[in-house]
């Protein structure tokens, strides 16, 4: 998400902590799942790339290098 592309991923529980899926990212919960959205996100690009925008924008804004540093040292 950090270089601007789509992320499909298989469910984290943890990505749920950050990120919301359907607007950040997507995940699949099996095989038929994968397959079923990367047919759809491959046939409605827009939706693929304002998911993908989003995820992006969410990174830059709340998930630097410089954000993390921070919290270090913020003890």
């Amino acid at each position: 998400m950090g270089a601007g592309g789509f992320l499909l991923s298989n469910y984290q529980a943890d990505f749920m902590d950050l990120f919301l899926p359907g607007e950040d990212f997507v995940y699949y919960e099996s095989k038929e799942d994968l397959l079923l959205k990367v047919d759809h996100y491959l046939a409605h690009e827009d939706e693929r790339m304002a998911i993908a925008r989003n995820g992006h924008d969410k990174v830059a804004a709340r998930h630097t290098y410089r954000h993390r540093i921070r919290e270090m040292f913020a003890f």
